[in-house]
């Protein structure tokens, strides 16, 4: 499905490397707990996808009707984040000893949020998006 394959990965534990993230996309509200307790100087970047998909929309549409009041794109994660409710944040459910058809709907859950949050992820580290044509 969505013609992505990755047959050798494998997580890996987010540690002192990572520390220097601008952005980090967690997929459930424990992970956003974890951060932010074992690295909370990250806790003004981290989020759920689900959440950042959302919060890019949002962004987006302020910025089309020329809102006077509409931050940057890092000013916006960070009030974003820092105020984000872990215990009301969309998450995307583990589909672990789930059946085949759990891993799809997640897989497709994380394509459809991943689209989504691209144009904000894009203006927010200043890399511009490639059309399907280019790519």
């Amino acid at each position: 499905a969505h013609g992505l394959e990755a047959p050798r990965h494998r997580s890996v534990q987010f540690s002192d490397v990572d520390r220097d993230a601008s952005l980090v996309i967690v997929m459930e509200v424990d992970h956003v707990n974890w951060i932010r307790r074992e690295y909370p100087e990250l806790a003004a970047v981290t989020t759920t996808l689900p959440a950042l998909a959302e919060w890019s929309e949002t962004w987006a549409r302020d910025r089309r009707s020329g809102c006077s009041v509409a931050l940057g794109p890092r000013e916006f994660l960070y009030a974003k984040c820092t105020t984000l409710d872990v215990a009301g944040a969309p998450i995307v459910d583990d589909p672990a000893g789930g059946e085949v058809e759990d891993y799809r709907r997640v897989a497709d859950e994380v394509v459809t949020s991943a689209h989504r949050a691209l144009p904000f992820i894009a203006e927010l580290t200043g890399i511009r998006q490639r059309t399907v044509e280019e790519i």
